[in-house]
């Protein structure tokens, strides 16, 4: 895997605008069987986290800040501290469609349901919440799509390394496609 952080061009600053930088920096990002092999997270700053399975292309060009190839290798008993934004949802069973997750406690049991299989947290707190509107450019605004986005840290205790390592691959929730979803993790001495 690769962990690459990148500055995009000054003209992107738009969800979709860097939805389309990193579907086109990085290699084949889909295999045949339509999974993903990329996740990002853009800073708002116009730099952007990605963990890809494939190399970004033209790794030379100057907007690349970090370029490493990693092996995730998790401990059972290590301690993490974790940073994500996700977007906490659920599917709603009579009208099928997503629900967006509001309250803080509802928001922090979400996250639990979802990293309970890898561990167990010792300590999460939410540090933000909002909401990114993502529509093609040419479209009118009536065509975007409305996200709800949560931003959490905290501290989770490894349980289960390769249930972790799945997580940190495949990322959480929906909205991957738009830089949600994907689980930063650093070790705790």
């Amino acid at each position: 895997m690769y962990f690459i952080r990148v500055r995009t061009p000054r003209n992107v600053r738009s969800r979709y605008g860097v939805h389309k930088f990193v579907h086109d920096l990085v290699r084949d990002p889909i295999d045949p069987n339509g999974r993903r092999k990329f996740l990002f997270r853009y800073d708002h700053d116009g730099v952007v986290t990605i963990i890809s399975e494939t190399a970004p292309k033209d790794t030379g060009k100057e907007n690349i800040l970090l370029f490493r190839e990693f092996t995730p290798n998790f401990k059972k008993g290590a301690v993490y501290h974790f940073s994500i934004v996700a977007n906490p949802s659920v599917m709603e069973r009579k009208t099928r469609k997503r629900r967006f997750v509001f309250g803080e406690e509802a928001q922090l049991a979400w996250l639990s349901t979802h990293l309970e299989s890898a561990g167990r947290i010792e300590k999460a707190w939410v540090n933000s919440t909002g909401k990114c509107a993502v529509g093609k450019p040419g479209f009118s605004t009536s065509m975007e799509i409305v996200i709800g986005e949560v931003e959490y840290e905290g501290i989770i205790v490894c349980d289960d390394p390769k249930s972790l390592e799945c997580l940190v691959r495949s990322g959480i929730g929906h909205a991957k496609g738009f830089g949600l979803g994907m689980l930063l993790l650093k070790q705790i001495a």
